[in-house]
């Protein structure tokens, strides 16, 4: 299952399930957590840590949005 944000609701939902979860990174969240080691131990042990073993991560994601345009058109 894939969670776009991590949404602590649908974490505490999800626990004991033995779903595997794909958990993503909001968009604003990405330049911080690129540029600081410490910013993104700090969102691991915010999101996923406080759920172990309970729920079993998979994937941390970031990212797969299309952003259609003008690039969409210069592929034709």
């Amino acid at each position: 299952m894939r969670l776009y944000n991590p949404n602590l609701e649908a974490l505490e939902a999800l626990h004991d399930s033995g779903i595997e979860i794909l958990v993503g990174v909001k968009n604003e969240d990405l330049q911080q957590l690129a540029s600081s080691y410490s910013t993104a131990e700090n969102w691991v042990a915010t999101y996923n840590l406080p759920y172990l073993p309970q729920i079993q991560f998979q994937y941390i994601v970031v990212g797969n949005e299309v952003f259609p345009g003008d690039f969409a058109s210069m592929s034709s």
